[in-house]
């Protein structure tokens, strides 16, 4: 009897989220957290429940795409075509037949199966369960945390749940892989040019690298790409991985169904003739894995792959003895999963009702996406606190959203003033060395006129004063490594773009990295980097005074001090002001109306780029003088 295609919810005692027969469900879209760890580069990761999941991912933004940043229509369409593929061609008749798990054709409709999606806090799983076929398919994504790349780990499992032998040939993996360099205005807009510029490298290696040849612009110098988007595939054998050449020509598998909806050349030909006659450059990519088994009663076939970004050729060879074992793999699925649990038992809670404990775990993560989480550094002579794994809310069901994750170590993101103030409200009560930073970082960023910028980017540090800076590098660093290192924190810098930095000179800090950055951070002068983006807003006052009651809550006995006595308090300097009431209001088809508003002035934009420091602080003398410092009541009035 044929099993019923109706969706069905659950919630497992874990927590995981289960929909049956997701395909057929309710379309809706999500996102991986893109938390890699503090020593860990995170990758943006979008999925939604048609297909195998996964639709979007790359690093940074959506400039530097794995797979094409989509919005959620688009990526209801194209996830089962675009998206990971897995299909099956099955042997020991005059007629091979073909199958292809995890979709909802009609050609498959009278078959036997059921079709579930697990969605937990860190990872995402699919089942088929394919009772006609007597085959079980599963796939497991996470993301690679803690290491030297960005990366996406996916397991593919084939049990044979018959009891009789199955022979089988496969292909697993991506039919398109966006090479690096493309960005998202050439694949929206210049798509077939920018298809000329790319290549495939490494492919002897059986780890191919996807990239531009050199930067498509219009310039007379030539700048050629060296980083790049990878793709490995393992096959579990003896208890060993071993590396699978995959097929990176997608006219190969799918011949003239440029749509990628048919895989014609696989289905016609065998495995062999699949690699011959590849193009390696002017097409965009495929990267898809062949095997061959031979699955008993009970067996189960395994292939896993892991798709990132990488610096360089070299540095993904020398990578690969490493991220290939089975030890390895193992260990960052346990890490990410334990990553993810370690940080939302800050919020744990135990009530009569688990369904409210498992909401505010996952509420607390949710809130560290859009605030970050105050993580402190604590150094031998200071501490400094910093806030990780911010970014703005990048949902596709959002993509006007411009969302951005540094990808290096201590990662920050950009976000929206009222977000990231709103998500910030109960810092203290998680980390009370917190103290009184958030208070002057969003008083500090209200302008003269009570208006604030709409973006936040990352927190920057820059040396001021050199002495001190120095002093601290002293400690930490070889004495020739002292000025270089000064040199470089004279433009201001993020902790990730200090330790890369080091990194590339090969140095290896004296003590952890924790204490370097709690020591140094705490000399260097902070800068709260913004962007005026879309416009202002005022309309979330009331998140700063949240701000302020919850610092008294924590430390009552500061109220005098905050409010009269600490004179650190500044406004914000902005080349954008906001138009006078009498030149903003207008009469428009006889109704009065506010428009252009705001107003660039050229003259103060000018002045501000000419500062050296302290470039979006209000002066005394006109704009020429010293930052003005203020109380914070002065602010608040």
């Amino acid at each position: 009897m044929k099993k019923s295609t109706h969706p069905t919810y659950d919630l497992s005692e874990n927590g995981e989220f289960i929909i049956e027969n997701y395909n057929s469900a309710k379309p809706f879209s999500s996102f991986f957290p893109g938390i890699a760890g503090k020593m860990g580069i995170p990758m943006w990761v979008f999925y939604v429940n048609r297909g195998q999941g996964i639709c979007s991912m790359g690093i940074q933004d959506k400039d530097k795409p794995i797979m094409e940043f989509l919005p959620a229509n688009w990526a209801y369409q194209l996830a089962p075509s675009q998206g990971f593929r897995t299909f099956i061609k099955f042997s020991g008749s005059s007629e091979p037949s073909f199958y292809e798990p995890f979709q909802n054709n009609y050609r498959d409709a009278q078959q036997n199966k059921s079709q579930r999606m697990i969605i937990s806090p860190s990872h995402l799983v699919l089942v088929e369960d394919n009772h006609s076929l007597g085959l079980t398919f599963t796939v497991k994504y996470h993301t690679v945390p803690e290491d030297e790349y960005a990366g996406l780990i996916r397991t593919l499992h084939i049990e044979n749940t018959a009891k009789k032998d199955i022979s089988l040939e496969g292909l697993d993996g991506l039919p398109l892989v966006i090479p690096y360099g493309l960005n998202n205005f050439a694949l929206k807009h210049i798509r077939r040019l920018t298809e000329a510029f790319v290549e495939v490298t490494n492919y002897n290696q059986s780890a191919p690298l996807f990239k531009g040849k050199v930067e498509p612009a219009d310039r007379p110098e030539v700048v050629h790409i060296k980083k790049g988007n990878f793709y490995i595939g393992l096959e579990q054998y003896d208890g060993e991985n071993r590396l699978l050449k995959p097929i990176v020509d997608p006219k190969r598998i799918f011949g003239p169904h440029t749509d990628y909806a048919y895989p014609a050349n696989f289905i016609d030909s065998n495995i062999d003739d699949l690699y011959k006659g590849q193009v390696f450059e002017n097409r965009l990519p495929s990267a898809m894995s062949p095997f061959q088994t031979t699955l008993k009663a009970g067996q189960t076939y395994t292939l896993t792959s892991i798709i990132g970004h990488i610096e360089s050729r070299e540095t993904l060879n020398g990578f690969l003895p490493t991220i290939t074992t089975a030890d390895y793999l193992l260990n960052k699925k346990r890490l990410s999963q334990t990553m993810i649990d370690t940080l939302t038992r800050k919020n744990l809670i135990v009530s009569e009702e688990p369904l409210l404990d498992l909401y505010t775990r996952q509420n607390f993560l949710d809130n560290v996406l859009r605030g970050g989480f105050p993580y402190t550094l604590q150094g031998k002579q200071a501490l400094s606190v910093l806030h990780l794994y911010s970014r703005k809310h990048g949902d596709l069901e959002r993509d006007y959203n411009d969302y951005r994750i540094t990808p290096t170590n201590y990662s920050q993101g950009n976000g929206s003033y009222r977000d990231v103030n709103q998500n910030r409200r109960s810092d203290l009560f998680f980390n009370p060395d917190v103290k009184s930073d958030n208070l002057e970082h969003f008083y500090n960023l209200i302008q003269l006129d009570g208006f604030n910028p709409l973006v936040i980017k990352e927190i920057r540090y820059r040396a001021l004063d050199t002495e001190s800076v120095t002093d601290i590098l002293m400690n930490y660093l070889p004495e020739n490594q002292v000025n270089p290192t000064l040199s470089f924190l004279a433009e201001s810098r993020t902790p990730g773009e200090v330790l890369e930095f080091l990194h590339q000179r090969e140095l290896s800090l004296h003590e952890n990295t924790d204490m370097f950055l709690g020591d140094l951070l705490a000399v260097c002068h902070k800068i709260h980097d913004t962007d005026h983006g879309e416009g202002y807003w005022s309309d979330h006052w009331a998140y700063n005074l949240d701000l302020l009651e919850n610092y008294l809550a924590v430390y009552p006995e500061q109220l005098q001090y905050i409010l009269f006595e600490k004179q650190s308090f500044t406004f914000h300097d902005s080349p954008y002001q906001v138009r006078a009431r009498d030149d903003k209001y207008v009469i428009w088809d006889d109704n009065p109306m506010q428009l252009e508003s705001v107003h660039f002035d050229d003259q103060k934009d000018a002045q501000i780029k000419e500062r050296d420091h302290h470039a979006n602080s209000v002066r005394t003398l006109n704009g020429e003088g010293d930052v003005y410092q203020t109380f914070l009541i002065i602010k608040l009035l």
